[in-house]
């Protein structure tokens, strides 16, 4: 069965990008991309913002020029994260007011490197090209808006030289690429064995290719998304741990403060607990009602709860920008938790353990009051004053 639905290829380096106006230049990561098999593969497409008002506007793969200017040079296009410094300003609601007109012109400077990690050319070692800055993107992950720009990647591929190059005893380097970025189908999970097919299907292919002067070929990795950016996720993860350990806690007082309650009321019925033994009421009985009626609150607590915390969550970025209207305070800092809003996504398994965990501790708390009720003597019970 064919598991991908659809690849493409990605080159990463680092460069300088050099804009006139306003003056700035930023040291950035320069991604190579094909623009139609990146947004075929990736949600990149989401975050882009002229592209998504008029498609056709923006190109990658050929040289344009501006449309009002008929006498202006043909550039190739180039997307910049929305977050790189000076290119644009976000206000306290968190929209963005771009600095850079649609077509401004920018230049990037690479060093193309060999195979091997040395400096291609010693004598000019670094390449430049002029490009017309045609779109921003924004992923909404920090670090990579903040530090990335993106431009064709068979142009890149040219300015590192890893495009198909002749030696001087005349041996065909095969052009080369960072990486490939795979989409399998909707059907397929990605585990394991998912990884696996891939990675067997590369080593057959590669076994038919000339790897005499290197190990690059055999030295092809095959991993997930997660596993490249697992710095990002682990820094929310290990924050949703504290956050659980912390609610853990609370919890515990709560089902003690549950106990005292419910205590309080065995001690405040204690006549009617007699009356209801005098009848014929067993002590199981008994403690059923007191325990039933703290999986009830436990239930009723827990609901209300869940309603609230989701519309709290779901909105908690514009709560975050309502404290910094009014205080001038900032709960989130994209500088350091890498994303630029306060992940929102509510996980439904999540949601139902967090259920199941108050109605246990509702009911756990009303344990106690409810075997001291059981375990009343009917005859004392009705004496109680």
């Amino acid at each position: 069965m064919k598991i991908v639905d659809s690849a493409t290829p990605v080159i990463y380096t680092a460069g300088l990008l050099r804009v006139q106006n306003p003056d700035r230049t930023n040291t950035v990561r320069i991604e190579g991309i094909d623009l139609a098999g990146h947004l075929a593969v990736t949600k990149f497409g989401s975050g882009l913002h002229r592209y998504n008002k008029n498609p056709k506007s923006v190109t990658l793969s050929k040289p344009a020029q501006p449309p009002d200017e008929p006498d202006a040079e043909k550039l190739y296009g180039l997307i910049y994260g929305l977050d790189i410094s000076g290119f644009s300003y976000r206000d306290p609601d968190g929209v963005y007011q771009r600095y850079i007109h649609n077509y401004t012109s920018c230049m990037i400077s690479v060093i193309p490197l060999t195979i091997s990690g040395k400096i291609m050319d010693a004598v000019t070692p670094a390449r430049t090209q002029k490009f017309y800055m045609v779109d921003d993107s924004r992923t909404k992950v920090y670090d990579i808006d903040a530090n990335y720009v993106y431009v064709d990647f068979n142009v890149l591929q040219k300015m590192l030289y890893m495009d198909e190059q002749q030696t001087d005893d005349n041996r065909t380097i095969p052009a080369r690429t960072t990486q490939i970025h795979i989409k399998v189908k909707p059907s397929v999970p990605i585990n394991d064995q998912t990884l696996k097919t891939i990675s067997t299907a590369w080593f057959d292919y590669s076994d038919g290719l000339d790897d005499s002067d290197n190990s690059l070929l055999k030295s092809v990795e095959v991993n997930r998304w997660e596993t490249y950016n697992a710095p990002l996720i682990s820094a929310v993860e290990n924050e949703k741990r504290l956050m659980i350990m912390l609610f853990g806690i609370i919890s515990i007082v709560a089902v003690f403060l549950i106990l005292a309650i419910f205590y309080m009321i065995v001690v405040e019925k204690t006549r009617d607990i007699g009356i209801l033994k005098s009848i014929g009421a067993s002590a199981y009985q008994i403690a059923a009602i007191f325990l039933a009626y703290g999986g009830v609150i436990g239930f009723i607590g827990s609901i209300l709860g869940t309603i609230l915390g989701y519309y709290f969550v779901e909105h908690i970025n514009e709560f975050q920008n309502w404290l910094i209207n009014v205080f001038g305070w900032r709960v989130w800092n994209r500088e350091v938790y890498a994303f630029d809003e306060i992940p929102s996504r509510v996980e439904p398994w999540d949601v139902t353990i967090i259920i199941i965990a108050a109605i246990v501790a509702s009911i756990i708390g009303a344990l106690v009051p409810a075997i001291r009720a059981a375990r009343m003597n009917p005859v004392e019970a009705l004496r109680y004053e």
